[in-house]
């Protein structure tokens, strides 16, 4: 079963990486991806609602 964050990790990466890129690698990069993507949301909420959430 694929994350849903897999596919912009995939796009990120060049054709070369891709190739060799194995599932458990490809995990590990969709779960950073996925934490800094939240990271982003939760500065971005953290400044239109402010510190209160």
């Amino acid at each position: 079963m694929m994350l849903s964050t897999s596919a912009p990790v995939l796009q990120s990466l060049d054709q070369a990486t891709r190739k060799d890129l194995i599932p458990i690698k490809l995990e590990v990069k969709a779960a950073k991806f996925a934490k800094q993507t939240v990271n982003t949301q939760m500065k971005s909420f953290k400044v239109q609602y402010g510190s209160c959430l």
